[in-house]
């Protein structure tokens, strides 16, 4: 019910970790009066936690019978709001990841230094747009363009021995080569 929210002692129990459960007859009278004017019965509320944020609670009423829950009962509640708040978790870090993603590209897309990435046979895997206009390459088109086509004669030499110094299985995937081209 909307109105459980405001028990103060539900929202001590509750953003502390605890659960309130069991027939509404066995509750205090404020709140046992607010849920049997909507007809609940028998009530069991668990936490939901995003991490270590409370983030609310998840709340079975049972509308037709006054019951004790069992303690099965309440662990499959408890698994299930766990299961809710791992959710959250894991959605709020794709999103973080997302715009980490979308400003990492910003930066690298804005910059006026020629910027590529390529695998050890010369074929572009990124290139900037700075990159792509100085070659005269569509930006969207660049990847899988081997450098050997768009790089003149004398960086050739260059580009072979980077890629030589890359250790095979990616121990040092990164190298750095300044030239004027």
């Amino acid at each position: 019910p909307c109105g459980a929210r405001s028990f103060p002692r539900w929202i001590d129990a509750l953003s502390h970790g605890g659960a309130i459960l069991g027939p509404t007859a066995g509750l205090p009278a404020i709140e046992r009066e607010a849920l049997e004017a909507e007809g609940v019965r028998s009530v069991l509320a668990v936490s939901v936690f995003a991490g270590h944020l409370w983030w609310g609670s998840m709340i079975l009423e049972d509308s037709v019978n006054e019951r004790d829950w069992s303690h099965d009962e309440l662990q499959v509640v408890m698994a299930a709001a766990r299961a809710l708040g791992a959710a959250f978790v894991h959605e709020r870090a794709l999103r973080d990841l997302k715009e980490a993603e979308a400003r990492y590209h910003a930066i690298v897309e804005d910059q006026t230094e020629l910027i590529c990435r390529f695998d050890r046979d010369g074929a572009l895997t990124f290139a900037n747009e700075a990159f792509a206009h100085r070659f005269g390459i569509p930006h969207e088109d660049a990847r899988g363009v081997l450098l050997q086509r768009v790089l003149p004669g004398e960086a050739h030499a260059t580009i072979r021995s980077v890629v030589g110094r890359l250790a095979p299985g990616g121990c040092r995937p990164v190298s750095a080569a300044l030239r004027k081209i």
